[in-house]
């Protein structure tokens, strides 16, 4: 139990790091796009989190959102 907890805090702290910088890069920077790459690192890192909790499980190696999103049991709308 106490190495998921760790795993979903790594998650966490690493999640927030990406989330900041994305936040200097574009506010400092004027650099969107760049920092919307660390924004797309950031969203992936927490719901590498969230299933770490939801499946009390280490989560997988890979890169897929919605597939993350899939694993934790993340609502997400359909396209039209």
């Amino acid at each position: 139990m106490a190495n998921i907890e760790k795993q979903v805090n790594y998650w966490i702290t690493e999640s927030e790091k990406d989330l900041a910088f994305a936040k200097r890069i574009i506010v400092r920077d004027g650099e969107a796009q760049y920092g919307l790459f660390f924004v797309h690192l950031a969203l992936k890192k927490i719901l590498k989190a969230h299933v770490c909790k939801q499946t009390n499980d280490f989560v997988p190696k890979i890169h897929n959102l919605v597939r993350l999103a899939e694993l934790g049991n993340v609502s997400l709308p359909t396209s039209r």
